[in-house]
C-alpha cells in the first residue's frame, strides 16, 4: 500500500494511527488517496515543458497543503477519539 507508505513518511509521529485509520475509515483512505495523486500530478507537471506547466504546479501545490491540512485535522481527530 503505497498510498500508506507516503502518509507515514509525512507524518511519522501519526505512523500507527495512519495504518489504522486507512484501513477502518472510508473518508480518511479518500483524502489520504487523493494527497497521494495530487503529489503525483504535481510531480508530472514538474518535469513538463507545456507551457500550462508552472500554473498546475502552483495549483496541485495549493491543494497538497489544503489536502494536508486536511490529513492532519483527521489524524488529531482520530487521536482525540481514541484518547476518549
Amino acid at each position: 500500500m503505497r498510498e500508506i507508505d507516503l502518509i507515514v513518511e509525512r507524518f511519522p509521529s501519526f505512523a500507527e494511527a495512519v495504518r489504522r485509520e486507512y484501513l477502518a475509515d472510508q473518508t480518511f483512505r479518500g483524502v489520504c488517496n487523493d494527497f497521494v495523486r495530487c503529489l503525483e500530478a504535481k510531480e508530472r507537471w514538474q518535469t513538463s515543458t507545456a507551457p500550462e506547466a508552472a500554473a498546475r504546479v502552483a495549483e496541485y501545490g495549493q491543494l497538497a497543503r489544503d489536502l494536508e491540512r486536511e490529513l492532519s485535522a483527521l489524524l488529531l481527530k482520530f487521536l482525540g477519539q481514541s484518547r476518549a
